[in-house]
């Protein structure tokens, strides 16, 4: 990152006044230049609960045979195979962090559940407490590289983007500090006032919800941006410009429908009623609105850097009605189906793993120039648990892209760092980003450089 490249951007977009949603459109036009030779790299943490294993078998997690390019996927993670070739599988996390924290306020003792606060901080956490807010010790690794690249590139947001969806109780995998927990955007429409028009308190612009009200598009403020800037452009990039733009309008128009809008001619009565965040049958659409948010936020160049959780650390409150599982007279909850309690784990993980699925889809369909933003961009795949069975150690891992061609993909690798801690493979997403300095993440007992063999 040399400082020609962060002055020659920031010189080109201070004399042509272009908006952020036009900045990935402008992109391939730098590279030319020789300003980003290599594109805007990204790093993605998505974040779940309740065990990555699928079906909670071990022999269900892709493992190589004659060689680390030899796997198969389970059943439950057909729909990854269209992306073998951009995956990276790890066989193993030691989260020795959870046995380190002291047990606080939280007497039933250590399990699985308890680990959001540690996996992006890198550190034994302060303490436990009730309802899975713990007490993070430490930043998580997605702020510091938010802050850095900000000082690098001051149209950035401040900090990484964080999305979630269906937490209940405050078991948040982001933070700023020691105490200092980040809610995350749980709203689609907060989410998306945040990241298009510059916020990121969650308010939405009030300009942006008077145009809203009076059936006007967001894209609406930028159109004089696409018509001078389209003018300088030949038919292939004017195109481009067009379907980027039209892709943020499809989304608008999809929250737009799930929340609507209260209009009158005069005083509106009230504000918008917000989707119910926390309505089962509400969780297919808002997890695509975030997905979709998220890969619309790095596409326009608002952010570099994005976490999305799905639930809290034990979705005891979740319900996925429309796969039909049922205990009894009622639904099966995400936590019992993962603790084996009722059927129904293949279903759940097949859905979730289609969730992912379908962010590394987006990410591979999102084109600049002639590569794909999955080329990149990289994407690290945690879960708090390696069963449903409150198991914490040796919890397998995926990374999905290669962020510029830094980690070789299409494998199975294991994980040799020292006791298999996981800090080395938060500082191997950070060197693969451009911080070559960093090689330290977290508690330093649980460190040992860069994790070897993703490379």
């Amino acid at each position: 990152m040399k400082s020609r490249e962060k002055f020659s951007r920031r010189a080109f977009l201070k004399a042509t006044g272009i908006s952020p949603l036009l900045l990935p459109l402008v992109e391939p036009q730098l590279a030319r230049a020789g300003c980003l030779p290599n594109g805007p790299k990204r790093a993605v943490f998505v974040v779940w609960p309740n065990g990555i294993l699928p079906e909670n078998k071990p022999e269900n997690w892709p493992s190589a045979r004659s060689g680390p390019t030899d796997f198969s996927l389970s059943r439950a993670m057909q729909s990854l195979e269209p992306y073998r070739k951009d995956l990276l599988f790890l066989d193993k996390l030691n989260y020795r962090f959870l046995d380190d924290t002291p047990i606080g306020k939280y007497p039933a003792g250590v399990n699985g559940h308890l680990t959001h606060q540690g996996l992006l901080t890198g550190r034994r956490m302060l303490e436990f407490r009730p309802n899975g807010d713990n007490v993070a010790a430490g930043p998580s690794i997605d702020r510091y590289l938010g802050s850095e690249l900000k000082k690098l590139y001051p149209h950035l947001l401040p900090s990484s983007l964080y999305l979630g969806v269906f937490l209940t109780y405050p078991a948040y995998a982001v933070h700023d500090g020691p105490n200092k927990p980040v809610a995350p955007f749980e709203d689609p429409l907060a989410a998306f006032s945040a990241v298009f028009s510059g916020r990121t308190s969650g308010v939405p612009d009030p300009e942006i919800e008077r145009a809203r009200q009076g059936q006007k598009s967001v894209l609406d403020f930028v159109a004089k941006d696409l018509v001078r800037f389209g003018q300088r452009l030949g038919t292939e990039d004017g195109y481009r410009i067009q379907r980027h733009l039209d892709s943020i309008r499809t989304i608008e128009n999809e929250i737009l429908a799930v929340r609507p809008v209260l209009v009158d001619t005069c005083v509106p009565k009230s504000a918008p009623a917000a989707i119910d965040k926390l309505l089962p049958e509400n969780l297919p659409k808002l997890m695509q609105l975030q997905m979709d948010i998220l890969v619309a936020a790095m596409a326009a160049d608002v952010t570099r850097v994005a976490v999305l959780q799905f639930a809290d650390g034990q979705g005891s409150n979740l319900y996925f009605p429309w796969l039909n599982l049922a205990t009894g007279t009622r639904a099966s909850t995400f936590h019992e189906v993962k603790h084996e309690t009722v059927p129904g784990s293949f279903e759940v993980d097949s859905w979730i793993y289609q969730q992912w699925a379908y962010l590394i889809g987006r990410l591979n369909d999102e084109k600049e120039g002639d590569k794909r933003m999955l080329d990149t961009s990289v994407v690290t795949f945690m879960n708090n648990m390696t069963l449903g069975l409150h198991t914490w150690n040796d919890v397998p891992a995926f990374l999905a892209g290669s962020c510029g061609g830094y980690f070789k993909t299409g494998r199975c690798v294991k994980n040799t760092a020292p006791s298999a801690f996981h800090p080395p493979l938060l500082v191997s997403i950070a060197n693969a980003m451009g911080f070559d300095q960093l090689q330290s993440w977290g508690d330093p007992e649980y460190n040992s450089g860069p994790m070897p063999g993703l490379t």
